[in-house]
């Protein structure tokens, strides 16, 4: 049986519920075939997220990583291609702080690229029922320093996958409907490594 670490994120300004949650833990009641599901909530804090990952890394060594965040505005999924090592600053964290001007990583590569197949991903989403989009931009936020650290944190593959608002009036999606599709996120990643 192979190994899935699934993260979300807690609530940040102008997001007070954070839905991702909620999705991952239905996710790891009712798995996919074959897999067994770890699941991490990060505090949406520019502080917690890297020991976070470190103990995850140190603990789990899982066989794939789905990280998860909310993009509230979003009428999709997204797949998120690349996590680029810097964050705009001015934007405060879940604790009121922000980025200081610079680097993720300094003297870390400009970018890191999942290795995963990700238009082979999407279609398995749009079977599953949901639309989806791949994206080359993970926000500059919390999103994207989570992801830049996952990337180089983790031997397992690893994604991103930014959730639409879920379980609200005129939701792009329900929390069901996100659940499967990232059933299908992880059923699909075992064929589709680069």
């Amino acid at each position: 049986m192979r190994t899935a670490l699934l993260t979300g994120f807690g609530p940040f300004p102008g997001a007070p519920v954070n839905p991702t949650g909620s999705v991952i833990e239905a996710v790891k009641a009712q798995p996919p075939e074959g897999w067994r599901i770890e699941t991490l909530i990060f505090e949406t804090t520019f502080a917690s997220v890297p020991s976070d990952l470190d103990n995850a890394a140190r603990t789990l060594s899982p066989d794939l990583v789905v990280l998860t965040g909310l993009a509230a505005e979003a009428q999709r999924i997204r797949l998120e291609v690349r996590a680029r090592n810097a964050v705009l600053p001015g934007r405060p964290d879940a604790a009121g702080r922000c980025w200081t001007p610079g680097p993720i990583e300094p003297g870390g590569p400009e970018e890191r690229r999942t290795r995963l197949d990700l238009d082979a991903l999407a279609e398995a989403v749009k079977a599953a029922g949901a639309d989806v989009e791949v994206s080359e931009d993970a926000g500059r936020y919390v999103c994207e320093f989570t992801y830049y650290l996952a990337l180089g944190r983790f031997s397992a593959p690893a994604v991103f996958v930014h959730l639409p608002m879920t379980g609200t009036p005129g939701a792009a999606l329900t929390a069901a409907e996100a659940a499967d599709a990232l059933r299908a996120v992880i059923a699909a990643a075992a064929r589709f490594t680069r």
